[in-house]
């Protein structure tokens, strides 16, 4: 995960997000397409390992996932923290969200969408972070600490 220093301005709604993104690149990429599973990535698609072998060919480094996270949990806190009247959303439907996919180029990783299970919904609001990992997926908490 990312260093800690520099993040005091960092909502940890924000941190806690980021982090999860991150290790969807770090491997293996929790994917539950069935919908009746209550716990992130309880089943792997039939894809899942071609992109995590897709993820280690391109020399996705911890350093480059660390950028992704600080960049993305930085972007996410600057949209918490605006006037709002709805959730901040973070996802990938077939193609990242532009959230996801400018942290990403930042952080020097390609192609970010074969990283990521379609149809992942993540909804951040104010003391609790949800995703729903896959295409018909239940919501979850994301762990805060």
């Amino acid at each position: 995960m990312f260093s800690r220093q520099n993040t005091t301005c960092i909502r940890p709604e924000a941190l806690a997000a980021a982090r999860w993104w991150g290790d969807q690149l770090r491997g293996p990429t929790q994917r539950n397409i069935s919908g009746d599973s209550t716990t992130v990535g309880a089943e792997l698609t039939k894809a899942a390992p071609a992109a995590d072998a897709e993820l280690n060919s391109h020399d996705v480094t911890e350093d480059r996932i660390v950028q992704f996270e600080a960049k993305l949990a930085e972007t996410i806190s600057a949209q918490l923290n605006m006037p709002r009247e709805y959730d901040v959303q973070v996802s990938v439907g077939y193609d990242p969200n532009k959230t996801v996919y400018k942290a990403a180029q930042d952080a020097g990783i390609p192609s970010a969408m074969i990283f990521f299970s379609s149809k992942t919904v993540m909804v951040i609001r104010d003391g609790e972070v949800k995703v729903s990992a896959g295409y018909c997926a239940k919501f979850v908490n994301v762990p805060m600490s």
